[in-house]
């Protein structure tokens, strides 16, 4: 699995080209470029996020990730609210949102709330991600 490669950057040509040949993902690129930003998640989590949670349910993959992104009307026990609070502490602490961590999180939450289930905490793994491991959208 490659992971954090945010050093290989294509051109803009490359980003059009790449579009034009699956035009399926850009209501996902389109939402990312407008949510990422630096006290929240970065557009890639957002993009893949919406890709992957849309095939399941396109409206609520997006009412979902405004929500990360705003938390307007968010009770403190669900589960964007404990996925926004620990973004806000990491980035708080000046750090990176690792996008394979953010991945997991945020996967976490979307199925907890797909669940009905409410959240006090949202954490990784004991011992760290592994592809076993690994969240799946539900």
């Amino acid at each position: 699995m490659r992971t954090n490669t945010g050093a290989i950057r294509p051109t803009p040509l490359e980003m059009n080209a790449f579009l034009e040949q699956n035009p399926e993902i850009r209501p996902s690129a389109d939402l990312a470029s407008r949510l990422a930003s630096r006290e929240s998640l970065p557009a890639s989590v957002y993009g893949l996020c919406h890709f992957l949670f849309a095939k399941l349910d396109a409206e609520d993959a997006s009412w979902f990730l405004m929500r990360v992104s705003d938390g307007d009307g968010i009770a403190s026990s669900d589960p964007i609210a404990q996925l926004r609070g620990r973004i806000t502490r990491l980035r708080v602490r000046g750090g990176r949102i690792n996008e394979t961590e953010g991945l997991a999180m945020t996967i976490r939450a979307w199925n907890a709330h797909r669940a009905g289930e409410t959240r006090t905490i949202l954490q990784m793994p004991k011992g760290g991600l592994t592809n076993e491991n690994s969240p799946e959208p539900r």
